[in-house]
């Protein structure tokens, strides 16, 4: 049995599947909103979509990497539990990897969201503390 997680990863944990889930939220209403303009007439979708000063092309872009990087976060906070070196080095890579598909959506459709930005960066200094390294080095022995 692995020894208590320390504050900063119970923190981490906490952080990733708060954000996984906002992301999943948005992720559902996108869905819903993609739905209804694929629903409309064409005309009607023509308006929608240059109201919204979009194209279909950077909904689904979007999507897709909100996907990406839902199931990334909620991954790594799956993992972060197991402890040892392995887990510590994926759950780093998967923040890392969602902070970047997230950094790069945001490059590609110029719609920034701060918080799914800032959150894995968050995480992976919460990540790289003595406390939490200590943690997966005394995991791995166990």
């Amino acid at each position: 049995m692995n020894p208590p997680m320390p504050g900063p990863l119970k923190a981490a944990r906490i952080i990733l599947f708060v954000t996984a889930g906002l992301v999943g939220v948005s992720l559902v209403m996108s869905l819903l909103s993609l739905f209804f303009l694929l629903g409309a007439p064409e005309q009607e979708q023509r308006r929608l979509l240059a109201e919204s000063g979009t194209d279909l092309g950077e909904i689904l872009l979007r999507f897709a990497l909100g996907l990406l990087s839902a199931v990334a976060l909620a991954t790594a906070g799956v993992l972060l539990p197991k402890g040892g070196r392995r887990a510590h080095l994926l759950a780093r890579l998967l923040v890392g990897g969602a902070a970047l598909v997230t950094i790069v959506g945001a490059v590609l459709t110029d719609r920034a969201a701060a918080m799914v930005v800032l959150s894995p960066l968050v995480v992976l200094i919460l990540l790289q503390l003595r406390a939490s390294h200590e943690w997966f080095v005394e995991t791995e022995r166990t």
